[in-house]
């Protein structure tokens, strides 16, 4: 069964940005509340298909590979990764968001 989790922001528990302008510290932020999220799931990166990174910084692709990449070696993950220009994110300062697809494994159906 694919889980589609919701967009994870570089945002705090109140909603509010952190590290504004940031690209690499934003994804950052934004793959720990990946990893929350699908520990929540019962999951794990290993069970990634698709990160779909929103930047409104496409000459950042090279950090945003490098965080990405550290992330899914530590982790088993080996999902499609697309990168998407967006004029606009939620904030004015928000650089990075990550939409993440999930396979869950047959025998935690």
């Amino acid at each position: 069964m694919i889980v589609e989790l919701p967009p994870q922001s570089p945002v705090d528990d109140l909603g509010r940005l952190l590290h504004a302008g940031d690209v690499a510290a934003q994804l950052a932020l934004a793959v720990t509340h990946v990893d929350g999220a699908l520990h929540a799931a019962g999951l794990t990166a290993a069970d990634l298909t698709e990160v779909r990174v929103r930047t409104t910084d496409p000459g950042a692709l090279v950090e945003v590979r490098e965080v990405l990449d550290e992330y899914l070696a530590a982790s088993g993950g080996a999902p499609v990764i697309t990168v998407v220009e967006v004029d606009l994110l939620d904030d004015p300062e928000m650089v990075v968001t990550l939409d993440v697809h999930a396979l869950r494994p047959a025998h935690h159906a």
